[in-house]
């Protein structure tokens, strides 16, 4: 199953469910069968006990813990509650986002250190002036991410595509009949791009 904005919008729209609280259950419900869970512990230092393991053989030795590091020393694109155009109130602002990275990383992890990690980060890659060569840029509205990325005309001819109903990797998600009509013309383009890049 593949855990799409549709899936978990459909789900919380669904009327057969009594009310918000069994649909959240069931997003759940979902979620912990995709991953073969039978308990969600959304303890915060369960998650920081989990994230500082460094042992090959730990799950977190699956990205979750990279991840964690490159958006605490290079992006800081955190999903926070800082903005005020969004309904969860402000439980999660971007300082406890920081102050996860010291409790997982240590406490040289501050502020200070991902605001240059940023900034060396943009220098690095060209930010805005980005010059690389044969790059697509794959976008969906739904993303938090397509913030930070060229949803119309980047530098250097390369190539962007920009979904409307689309979220965070649908492109990479195995083909659906119920798929929207521009994630399966944008596999098309992506597929024909590259092509055209290797020949």
């Amino acid at each position: 199953t593949n855990i799409t904005i549709k899936v978990v919008c459909d789900t919380m729209l669904d009327s057969t469910l009594p009310d918000p609280f069994s649909r959240i259950v069931k997003v759940n419900d979902i979620l912990m069968a995709v991953y073969n869970q039978s308990c969600l512990d959304a303890g915060y230092q369960s998650m920081i006990s989990q994230l500082s393991k460094t042992s090959w053989n730990d799950s977190a030795s699956e990205g979750g813990r990279q991840w964690t590091y490159q958006t605490c020393v290079e992006f800081g694109f955190f999903q926070s509650s800082n903005s005020t155009m969004q309904p969860f109130g402000n439980n999660f602002p971007a300082s406890f986002f920081v102050k996860q990275c010291a409790d997982i990383f240590g406490a040289t992890f501050s502020a200070d250190l991902l605001t240059n990690g940023i900034a060396f980060t943009n220098s690095y890659y060209g930010g805005e002036m980005f010059q690389g060569s044969r790059v697509l840029f794959i976008n969906g509205a739904i993303d938090p991410w397509h913030a930070l990325s060229f949803t119309s005309s980047p530098p250097n001819n390369n190539s962007f595509i920009f979904m409307s109903t689309t979220a965070h990797c649908a492109d990479m998600y195995p083909d659906s009949d119920s798929d929207p009509q521009e994630l399966t013309d944008a596999r098309k383009k992506i597929s024909s791009t590259i092509g055209e890049w290797l020949q």
